[in-house]
């Protein structure tokens, strides 16, 4: 994206919004307006602040060139004329981007690790002790376990 603006060539694409690329990763998807409706010229590409801006069913005039855009330039020129359409993919969209949500919570959730949350407040404690301490509390705490 570092190359000249005189090598981008303005196109006008119409924002699908996001989709699931075949590796799994969640991309803004873009047509070119007069094939808006065949869905082999959807064009994937990052999700980055600058794209996070295009929504669904949205028509932009972008600089682009092969498989590159620059979306700091990207200019709104109106709305897909076929709301049928629009909505078909702002629904898609909306549904990658939740199940995406929950992906990411759902790893999360599973790293952590219940059992040390459980038992931080008796390792407070814990720590808190002298060497004697800590070991008349290992002590009664294994007693405990095991009766």
């Amino acid at each position: 994206m570092n190359e000249p603006a005189s090598e981008f060539i303005r196109e006008r694409l119409v924002c699908i919004g996001r989709i699931r690329t075949p590796d799994g990763k969640l991309s803004l998807g873009l047509r070119p307006e007069a094939e808006a409706r065949n869905a082999e010229t959807t064009r994937a590409f990052d999700l980055s602040p600058r794209t996070r801006r295009f929504r669904p069913g949205a028509i932009y005039s972008v600089p682009c060139r092969a498989m590159a855009i620059q979306a700091v330039e990207a200019t709104y020129v109106e709305m897909f004329p076929d709301t049928g359409l629009v909505a078909a993919w702002q629904a898609r969209s909306q549904a990658e981007e939740t199940a995406h949500r929950v992906a990411q919570q759902e790893r999360k959730e599973s790293r952590v690790d219940r059992l040390s949350e459980f038992l931080r407040p008796l390792r407070n404690e814990y720590l808190k002790l002298d060497p004697v301490g800590r070991a008349a509390f290992e002590v009664r705490v294994l007693r405990t376990l095991r009766s």
